[in-house]
């Protein structure tokens, strides 16, 4: 259901085609914290802030968070909120 949401916003396509190029999933944040250094990701987009303050210096992490009405820095430097999905595009091309 989660693919399958991502495909229909555009924000991710089989055919790479979409703004995000992999999707996983995992059970716990040890894994999805150990899943992100292994492939060194670039960007992360989570809605856990925990997970965001994990990363490494190398990747840059958009925290979702919906709920907020406006934009605002996170308590680091590579943090950016993003309150809805059509503002990834504009994030990473400022980043």
């Amino acid at each position: 259901a989660a693919t399958q949401w991502l495909e229909k916003q555009g924000i991710y396509s089989k055919r790479q085609d979409g703004i995000v190029d992999e999707v996983y999933y995992m059970d716990t944040k040890e894994e999805k914290i150990r899943k992100i250094r292994e492939i060194k990701c670039d960007y992360f987009v989570d809605d856990l802030k925990e997970v965001i303050l994990e990363l490494d210096q190398k990747t840059k992490g958009i925290l979702y968070e919906p709920q907020k009405s406006t934009k605002k820095e996170g308590q680091r430097d590579l943090t950016r909120v993003m309150t809805h999905w059509h503002e990834l595009n504009e994030i990473i091309n400022a980043i």
